[in-house]
Formats: C-alpha cells, structure tokens, sequence
C-alpha cells in the first residue's frame, strides 16, 4: 500500500538539501561559495535563470571573470524570502 505524506515546500526543500549532502559526504558551509550550477541545484532551478538573476540584482552574486560565484548563506536567505 502507498502512503502519501503532506508537508510544506520548505521542509521538503530542507530534506532534499540533506540528502544531498550525505551524499556528497560533506556538509555545505553557510559561508561557502559556489558556481552557478551548484546554486541553481541549491535554488531548484536552471543554472541560467541563477545566473540571469544575479545579472538582474534579484540574487546576490559577485562576479569572477566571466563566471558568477554565489554564497551559500545568501541562497539559504533567498529561499527562506529574506533579502541579502
């Protein structure tokens, strides 16, 4: 028999980020940076929408050379609503 299982986005974001992480064997720091592929797997999107919202201001990013490096603690705020 299946089970269905009622919970909020945020929870259910909360529990793919940890499975992720024990996958990868190592916890993401708050204060890491990261390129635009791994943060649009953290915001759950296409890595160019990441990178067109850092162009537009609406993600916190900076920019190295001709690549966007975003931190973690400023995507965790994201899709908590907070703005950085």
């Amino acid at each position: 028999m299946t089970e269905l299982v009622v919970m909020e986005v945020d929870v259910l974001r909360e529990l793919i980020r940890e499975v992720v992480r024990d996958e990868q064997g190592e916890a993401l720091q708050a204060n890491e940076w990261v390129g635009t592929t791994a943060a649009a797997n953290i915001v759950g999107c296409h890595a160019k929408s990441v990178a067109r919202m850092a162009r537009r201001g609406e993600l916190p990013a900076t920019r190295l050379g001709n690549q966007w490096r975003f931190r973690r603690a400023d995507l965790d705020a994201h899709l908590a609503g907070g703005r950085t």
